[in-house]
């Protein structure tokens, strides 16, 4: 009641001023006080209203947020064995289930040792593992994002598909539909080590931000038409070295027939962040409509720097594809 009384109720006088001086005893005093009828309160009530309306506006603003970020991960309910499950990828509760079963202890094991063994899965990027009050387990997953695929051929066995992250991480695509899959470019003339979630591509932590950046808004239409990405110029570590490109394979039901066809798109490993700018402004489909361009296919060189000025500058070219 206090607190109502101290926002709506009669407001004190304003800057009363010290009660010992003489001379405020001879002067009158104009302190403007707040008038106590009902006008006075109503006038109360509207200076404090914006401020009201702002804080209301802002708790609103933080519970719809809330509320887009914990419904925007695919969860299940409770289920038998007390599992609450939630993830932002593909996976489903049976992984934690097969973690959890394939333990003495069950759902009752030590939450850090089933966060450290769900993080061991290269498709888990991140696990949050926590028993509520309720001893229901709460696991929320962060899972890796797939932005293109890899075919590995092992000495023995089938082949095997695994995915390929923004950081050059690849793992096994758990979840993921075989269509969704199939849409991703295809990583080849790759040099590798390792296999399985300890397989490690040269060139990898390159090609991983160059392809999430064209997955992105802004160059998606061109990362659709991509069939294949080749690493077999792409030197790994020293990406800034002369003729260390990635040569893009384009998609040949991906253009119009009635004109030349695009067959490669070729970017240097140290500028293509300049080069995907530089595609972007060209105007691709004039260039290859030129009555000069008489031959069936073309590739596209984003990589050539003219060296003829005192700084070179990069100066795409148009090369007939030769057979």
């Amino acid at each position: 009641m206090s607190l109502f009384r101290r926002l709506f109720g009669k407001r004190p006088e304003t800057f009363p001023g010290p009660k010992d001086r003489d001379w405020r005893a001879l002067v009158p005093q104009s302190v403007n006080p707040v008038p106590g009828d009902a006008i006075g309160r109503r006038r109360a009530v509207r200076t404090r209203l914006p401020v009201a309306l702002t804080l209301l506006f802002f708790a609103l603003l933080g519970g719809l947020l809330w509320y887009v970020v914990d419904e925007g991960a695919t969860a299940t309910p409770p289920a038998e064995g007390g599992l609450r499950f939630k993830t932002d990828g593909l996976l489903d509760a049976d992984v934690v289930r097969r973690l959890l079963a394939a333990h003495p202890e069950g759902a009752a094991r030590d939450v850090r040792s089933i966060k450290a063994e769900l993080q061991q899965d290269n498709q888990i990027l991140a696990a949050d593992v926590g028993r509520g009050p309720d001893g229901v387990l709460n696991i929320r997953l962060t899972e890796r994002k797939a932005v293109a695929r890899l075919v590995v051929t092992p000495p023995t066995g089938p082949m095997i598909v695994r995915l390929l992250d923004p950081t050059g991480v690849t793992f096994a695509g758990a979840g993921y539909p075989a269509a969704a899959v199939r849409g991703l470019p295809e990583v080849v003339n790759y040099r590798s080590t390792g296999s399985g979630d300890a397989m490690v591509v040269e060139g990898a932590e390159i090609a991983g931000p160059f392809l999430a950046t064209a997955m992105g808004e802004r160059y998606r239409a061109f990362y659709n038409q991509w069939a294949a990405v080749s690493l077999a110029d792409c030197f790994g570590a020293h990406e800034d070295a002369p003729g260390s490109s990635f040569r893009v394979v384009l998609r040949p039901g991906s253009q119009p027939a009635d004109r030349p066809a695009l067959a490669e798109v070729v970017f240097s490993t140290a500028r293509w962040r300049e080069e995907f700018g530089i595609l972007k402004a060209l105007d691709l489909e004039s260039l290859l409509r030129r009555p000069d361009a008489t031959a069936p296919a073309y590739v596209l060189k984003l990589n050539i720097l003219n060296r003829t000025g005192p700084k070179p500058v990069p100066e795409p070219r148009l090369v007939p594809v030769t057979r």
